[in-house]
C-alpha cells in the first residue's frame, strides 16, 4: 500500500520519527596523570611558581598554576583566560580530579552532540588569620567567554545540580591567577609577588633571593 505525501510528512514529524535522548554525563581530568609541568620553580627562584598543562574538553585550555601559595585551575577560551572563582588567599588543589559536565544530545538513529555545561573543582584554602584551612568546592558554568562562577557548594551533586540550573546567578570574586610577566632580560630582573600578583624585580645580587629588592 502507497503511503500519500501527507501522510508520509505526518509520520515524519510524529514523536516516534523526532525522538531524541538527552542526557547529563561527567568526564573527568587527572592532574596527577593528564597534565604536563611547563614551569616549576627551583633554589635559584625568588618565589614558588609552577605551570602545568591539562586535558581539557570544548575548545578550552586548562592550567594548573600559580605562585607565592596560591596553585589552582586556571582556565581560558579562545585566547581569553576565565574567572573561574578562585580565592585570593593562600590556596592550593584538594584531590587530583576536576569535573567537567556536559549534555549529550542523541537521535534516533544514533548521531550526538555535546554541549559543555560546567566544570568543578575542589581548593583547600587557608583560614583567615593563617590558623587552619578549609575546604571548598567550586562550581563554574562553561560557557565560552561568558564563563563564570556559580559559587561554593557542599557536594559534588550540589555542584552538578546548580550547573544545570540556567537561571543560576553568576558570583563574583576577586581575580587570583597570578602570572609572570615579561621583566627585562637582565640578570639583575627577578620574580616577585605584591599583592597577589607578579612583578618585577630588581636587585643589587643574585646571591640570595633574601636581599630587598626594588620593584622595577
Amino acid at each position: 500500500m502507497k503511503l500519500s505525501l501527507l501522510t508520509l510528512l505526518a509520520l515524519a514529524a510524529s514523536p516516534a520519527f523526532a525522538a531524541s535522548k538527552a542526557e547529563w554525563k561527567s568526564v573527568y581530568t587527572n592532574t596527577k596523570t593528564d597534565c604536563v609541568t611547563v614551569s616549576a620553580s627551583n633554589d635559584r627562584a625568588p618565589i614558588d611558581f609552577s605551570e602545568a598543562e591539562c586535558k581539557a574538553f570544548g575548545g578550552y585550555v586548562l592550567k594548573v598554576e600559580g605562585g607565592d601559595l596560591r596553585y589552582g585551575p586556571a582556565l581560558s577560551y579562545q585566547g581569553e583566560a576565565l574567572q573561574i572563582g578562585r580565592p585570593f588567599g593562600f590556596h592550593d588543589p584538594k584531590g587530583d580530579k576536576i569535573e567537567w559536565i556536559y549534555r549529550k544530545t542523541t537521535d534516533d538513529e544514533g548521531a550526538g552532540t555535546v554541549e559543555w555545561k560546567g566544570l568543578v573543582y575542589r581548593l583547600s584554602v587557608d583560614n583567615e588569620g593563617g590558623e587552619g584551612s578549609h575546604d571548598e568546592l567550586i562550581a563554574v558554568r562553561l560557557a565560552g567567554k561568558e564563563t563564570c562562577s556559580l559559587g561554593v557548594v557542599k557536594t559534588n551533586e550540589a555542584a552538578r545540580k546548580l550547573i544545570q540550573n540556567a537561571r543560576a546567578a553568576c558570583t563574583s570574586r576577586a581575580p587570583s591567577t597570578i602570572r609572570r610577566p615579561s621583566c627585562a632580560a637582565s640578570g639583575r630582573s627577578r620574580y616577585g609577588a605584591s599583592a597577589g600578583r607578579w612583578a618585577c624585580f630588581t636587585c643589587s645580587t643574585r646571591s640570595s633571593s633574601s636581599l630587598p629588592c626594588n620593584r622595577a
